[in-house]
């Protein structure tokens, strides 16, 4: 069952092979936890995975993959990324859990991106992975950059820390020293 920014599975649907995985539901979500197939460039947003573990598993990890709509891969996260949450999670019990990306405000640029997901034990066992699963839209409004009308390629739209200092200089010619030291073997 899928509406762009949501998707969500029955277990009747799902191959005997993903057990002990069962995905539930992915989501584009926005910074309110409302479903959403239009994101703001100007505000965080988050992707989330909902599933269910029938036993046990250990060294599990969720990845999300983030292609544009022709396919490209933009880049790859897991919800193991992080060292302290590997150990914390080192072995996933019995349960339902949702993993959660949070994609800050100003990174992507406009455009239609699709996010697809796999679950696994990595070098070991790929329970089911899913690289269409759902798309969003990025809105460039009041986004880095929106109070010029122009239109920035690429697929980030970056805040990135800027300086500007202003130089005083002399109105006077600038002095260059025409002397050269000359060094002998």
């Amino acid at each position: 069952i899928q509406s762009g920014a949501e998707k969500s599975w029955r277990a009747q649907d799902l191959p005997s092979t993903c057990e002990p995985f069962r995905p539930i539901a992915l989501r584009v979500c926005n910074s309110r936890g409302v479903v959403t197939d239009l994101i703001r460039s100007s505000q965080p947003f988050y992707i989330e995975l909902k599933y269910r573990l029938t036993e046990p598993v250990p060294d599990f990890r969720v990845q999300f993959k983030l292609y544009t709509a022709l396919g490209q891969l933009l880049f790859i996260s897991s919800d193991t990324d992080d060292p302290a949450r590997h150990e914390r999670y080192l072995t996933r019990d019995a349960g339902e859990y949702i993993s959660r990306c949070h994609i800050p405000a100003n990174l992507l640029n406009k455009g239609v991106f699709v996010v697809g997901f796999s679950a696994a034990t990595p070098h070991v066992r790929g329970y089911y992975m899913d690289y269409h699963a759902v798309r969003f839209s990025i809105d460039e409004t009041r986004g880095v950059g929106s109070n010029r009308i122009e239109d920035r390629g690429g697929f980030f739209r970056p805040a990135l820390d800027w300086e500007i200092e202003e130089q005083l200089q002399s109105l006077a010619a600038p002095h260059f020293n025409r002397s050269r030291t000359l060094h002998s073997d």
